[in-house]
């Protein structure tokens, strides 16, 4: 019969075969973090939710991040430090299995959830992949800084790919860098615009017919309703940046949806000078 302890300690080695509870008091320190066995699984309560942990990897380790708000409660989460690790939950449909270094949530949408976690030793980045059941997140979960090293799809969403450009503007090689998580994309570069020029973000799901939408000031997609809603509009000359273009929401949008960005006076002047381009593919 396995030792076990009731609480984790900061800074211990989980025992396998022992169910272990994060402290109630453990946020009052600035770290507290945990490894696991080895071998085995053990099972930690956190947030009255029960977690079972196997490493897949000699020497994982997690944190404890607390303060989580969701919209019913202040919880807490775990955050992988380094290793490889198998997390399953069967008893809540609305636990948070893992907390990426940029903040965004793994939360369980059913039960009966198997989500394998490994962290990426250049990036540092998370990677997920869903054994069982559905989260809410991504087979990737990117650092908001991500290192020089890291591979190039640990800068785009989940799955997803650069669309091929059309129109003549150079984007995205020379006109827009994109960073993403599994929720949104930011975009950041440089626009020249003249006093009264638009700029316009368009979404075009493939079809038959084709569906347009169009992201509004509001920062909500909208379908297409004959007349387009410019996302900004330049008040004067000038070069702009682009973090107005940060954290857009995509989870709205279905599979093989293409991103457009476009400039011009009028839709027309977009249109028939051909001042747009295809910058992005949602994937599977």
């Amino acid at each position: 019969m396995a030792d076990c302890d009731t609480y984790v300690k900061n800074g211990a080695t989980l025992v396998a075969g022992c169910i272990y509870t994060i402290p109630q008091d453990a946020g009052k320190s600035t770290s507290f973090s945990f490894c696991l066995p080895d071998a085995g699984t053990a099972r930690v309560i956190i947030a009255n939710d029960v977690l079972a942990l196997t490493s897949l990897r000699t020497n994982t380790c997690f944190e404890v991040i607390f303060g989580i708000e969701n919209e019913y409660r202040t919880e807490r989460g775990l955050l992988l430090d380094h290793g490889e690790a198998r997390i399953e939950i069967n008893n809540s449909p609305s636990a948070t299995l893992l907390v990426a270094r940029n903040g965004d949530l793994v939360t369980a949408a059913s039960t009966g959830i198997s989500i394998r976690a490994s962290v990426d030793a250049v990036c540092t980045d998370t990677r997920v992949v869903v054994e069982s059941g559905t989260v809410d997140a991504p087979a990737w979960i990117v650092s908001p800084r991500p290192s020089v090293g890291c591979a190039a799809d640990a800068l785009t969403p989940p799955r997803s790919s650069y669309a091929v450009g059309d129109g003549t503007l150079a984007c995205p090689a020379t006109l827009l860098e994109i960073d993403g998580i599994y929720s949104a994309l930011s975009l950041t570069g440089t626009l020249a615009l003249a006093s009264g020029q638009q700029v316009f973000l368009l979404a075009r799901v493939p079809g038959s017919p084709d569906a347009w939408f169009q992201l509004n000031p509001n920062r909500a997609w909208l379908p297409f309703d004959g007349q387009f809603t410019p996302f900004y509009s330049a008040a004067g000359d000038g070069q702009i940046k682009l973090p107005f273009l940060s954290r857009l929401s995509v989870l709205g949008l279905p599979r093989d949806t293409e991103l457009y960005l476009g400039i011009g006076s009028t839709v027309d002047d977009m249109v028939m000078n051909r001042r747009y381009c295809g910058f992005f593919t949602l994937g599977l």
